[in-house]
């Protein structure tokens, strides 16, 4: 493969990089105003970071009920 070829791949390859951190920045952002916690993995563990920034591995029991939520969040959507 060619020095050019390689280069344009590698600006392509970080462009997608710098897209897909803005989305993951925006989701966390929208799932801290609802009140919902982060999902990620890491060495094939699941983990949940709360909207107080606090980790934990079993999967939180929501804090207000479901309809709730959907009502707000469908408020917002109109």
């Amino acid at each position: 493969m060619s020095k050019l070829k390689k280069k344009a791949y590698q600006e392509e390859a970080e462009e997608f990089t710098r897209i897909f951190e803005n989305a993951i920045q925006k989701a966390q952002a929208e799932n801290r105003k609802f009140g919902l916690p982060d999902v990620f993995s890491k060495n094939g563990e699941v983990y949940f970071r709360l909207p107080d920034g606090k980790i934990v591995y079993e999967r939180p029991q929501p804090a207000n009920s479901i309809r709730s939520m959907v009502e707000r969040i469908l408020h917002l959507l109109k």
